[in-house]
């Protein structure tokens, strides 16, 4: 099975821990709780495969539902 997460561009640099925001002085804790989760299923032999909106903007192009609520919801219709 495969998981495929369409997110929000948070983290860009190398330096952030799994690139999903989860760095610097002030953490969210839900977004450490979502790698949790996304660790949890990679163990149960998920394929999660991530792509974010500032360097994967064709994976998002190929999705309907996504391509119709960008441009009503903006990048709140995703997920962070």
């Amino acid at each position: 099975m495969t998981a495929v997460l369409l997110l929000r561009a948070l983290c860009t640099t190398r330096r952030c821990a799994v690139r999903v925001g989860v760095c610097g002085p002030k953490v969210d804790p839900e977004l450490v709780r979502f790698s949790s989760d996304l660790d949890w299923l990679r163990k149960k032999g998920v394929v999660v495969e991530r792509f974010n909106l500032s360097s994967h903007t064709a994976e998002f192009a190929r999705e309907e539902r996504v391509r119709e609520a960008l441009p009503r919801e903006g990048n709140d219709c995703l997920p962070p």
